[in-house]
């Protein structure tokens, strides 16, 4: 998992959220991350949003090439930033690239490496795609979901992948006197995507530039810090269906340049779905 590395390319400006941003050398941070042997082993990359901190056409194709490159199926998805230059779309990146293993939500295929490795372990994957600005005051953005594979109805578990996080962090970052930056209900409409039922859910969500774990009724959501700013991270999760347990580790790419930190919860942790509670708990 890799949130938010917001590469620029064409220009670079004086931004930053928790801590300042690192756009000048943010492409060799990608770097870094998709070769760090925390993802030694993963059968698939994905990358959370935000990938151009501009959203120009550039950016986005260093993204896709540099995805492309580290062999791996991969899915990348649209965040807010992404969608600021019109007429710059990410799947048209991934379909001009021609990067075979490299997918996101509008340039996807049911036989897609990625889509296939979640169908093989037993996992549904839905995905929602920030696909665009609009004019309204409240929820200024469009979100689009698509469901690229079905989870088994019968005992199966389901994981969504979205930029903008759908349980919220909000009274979580104000006792922490952390930024918020919003979650989806309150940034775009909200797409539905997933069946209507209390089978378990993994949300693995970015945006807020920070590392937190929420969980509510059947849904696990992990929130992954940002690759622009300090902690620089990147992270693995481990789905295991038949046991319906979630197992995340989170590293630094380099070493953090500032002296608070944006995280709410450890570097590691697993999770455990109880059926007969409907309920997600920690596991030692």
């Amino acid at each position: 998992m890799i949130a938010d590395p917001h590469l620029a390319l064409e220009r670079v400006e004086d931004t930053g959220w928790h801590n300042p941003f690192r756009l000048a050398d943010a492409h060799d941070r990608l770097d870094a991350a998709l070769g760090h042997p925390l993802l030694d082993g993963t059968d698939v990359v994905v990358v959370l949003g935000d990938l151009a901190h501009f959203g120009d056409r550039t950016s986005l194709r260093r993204v896709v090439d540099a995805v492309a490159s580290a062999g791996r199926p991969a899915l990348l998805l649209s965040g807010n930033h992404d969608v600021l230059t019109p007429g710059a779309r990410l799947e048209d990146e991934v379909v001009g690239r021609g990067a075979g293993l490299v997918a996101s939500p509008f340039a996807c295929q049911a036989e897609a490496p990625a889509v296939k490795a979640f169908a093989a372990a037993g996992s549904g994957l839905a995905v929602h795609e920030v696909t665009g600005m609009s004019e309204r005051q409240l929820q200024p953005f469009d979100v689009s979901g698509r469901r690229l594979a079905d989870a088994d109805p019968h005992g199966g578990l389901d994981v969504l992948l979205t930029h903008f996080p759908v349980l919220t962090l909000e009274d979580r970052c104000r006792d922490a006197e952390l930024l918020y930056s919003g979650h989806l209900g309150i940034l775009a409409p909200t797409p539905s995507v997933l069946p209507a039922t209390d089978q378990p859910v993994v949300v693995l969500s970015g945006h807020l530039h920070l590392r937190g774990v929420t969980t509510e009724a059947n849904v696990l959501q992990l929130v992954f810090a940002a690759l622009v700013e300090p902690p620089y991270e990147v992270a693995v999760v481990e789905i295991d269906v038949e046991e319906t347990s979630i197992g995340y580790q989170c590293a630094s790419v380099v070493e953090p340049d500032a002296e608070r930190l944006p995280v709410l919860d450890p570097p590691s942790g697993r999770w455990t779905f109880a059926p007969d509670a409907g309920r997600w708990s920690a596991s030692a």
